[in-house]
């Protein structure tokens, strides 16, 4: 026994058995309408997002504004920034453990100034929040 219903993303008539309904499936015509169909179910963005905390997302004005700000009062930092990537890329650098608490896992290189662009201390993302918030930046 088969129910026709119609697409929830096109409109053309499709086919179902009751067992797929009753799992949710059956409510689309093709694989590009259910990806559609699911796309639509996923608007999980921003305040919508169970894990939102508040505050500025990457895909904001807002961050930009801040990010520009951010380099204009640490010149220096974008290159020091590509400087890092491109020694670690070319092996004269070396990423190595946190220095603060021994983790290898999502290490960064904190720059104490800019202007020696190589000279990196190695601390794990969590370290390296902690000593930005240590130092106020």
């Amino acid at each position: 026994m088969t129910i026709i219903l119609n697409c929830v993303i096109c409109n053309n008539e499709i086919k179902a058995k009751p067992c797929f309904i009753k799992l949710g499936r059956g409510k689309t015509c093709s694989i590009l309408c259910r990806n559609k169909y699911a796309r639509s179910k996923q608007d999980v963005s921003g305040y919508k997002n169970p894990a939102w905390k508040g505050g500025v997302s990457f895909d904001n004005k807002n961050y930009k504004h801040l990010r520009h700000d951010w380099l204009l009062k640490n010149p220096g930092a974008k290159e020091a920034h590509h400087a890092v990537e491109a020694a670690i890329k070319s092996g004269k650098l070396i990423r190595k453990n946190c220095e603060s608490c021994g983790s290898d896992k999502d290490i960064h290189a904190h720059h104490d100034n800019y202007e020696n662009k190589l000279d990196v201390t190695w601390l794990c993302r969590k370290c390296h929040k902690k000593k930005h918030q240590l130092v106020g930046t």
